[in-house]
């Protein structure tokens, strides 16, 4: 009789996000029922899959390659492609608030010593300007 885990148990199990099982799910790569609402998943579909997927990490890892469906893969590098220009972006948009934050900081210290300067008596400010040098 298979023993049925939570799908919050299953990704602990399995090591990946609850989204990553009930994927699996949705393709029938688990075996899986509902019930009151909630996924059951049966432990040995999983141990089988965590097994497969392990031996997969393992190949790669030693130069090997791994088959993954072409439309998988085209949705990865597009992904990639995104998130490669949005970095892009973000860099160049820090590189102007970094800009912008180096001039406040210099304004700030302009006024700090403005506020320092304000601070002294008037005769000290006064007798500062009329030394000799």
């Amino acid at each position: 009789m298979p023993e049925w885990i939570t799908v919050s148990a299953a990704s602990r199990k399995a090591g990946v996000s609850d989204r990553t099982i009930r994927n699996w799910i949705a393709k029938g790569t688990l075996s899986a029922k509902k019930e009151r609402g909630q996924w059951l998943i049966d432990d040995s579909s999983l141990s089988e899959i965590g097994k497969q997927v392990s031996d997969e990490v393992g190949n790669s890892e030693r130069g090997e390659t791994i088959s993954v469906p072409l439309e998988h893969y085209d949705g990865l590098m597009t992904r990639l492609g995104q998130l490669e220009a949005e970095n892009s972006q973000y860099r160049l948009m820090l590189e102007a608030h970094d800009s912008e934050a180096g001039k406040l900081e210099a304004e700030l210290r302009e006024l700090r010593e403005q506020v320092k300067h304000y601070q002294e008596p008037w005769y000290r400010r006064w007798f500062k300007k009329r030394k000799p040098e």
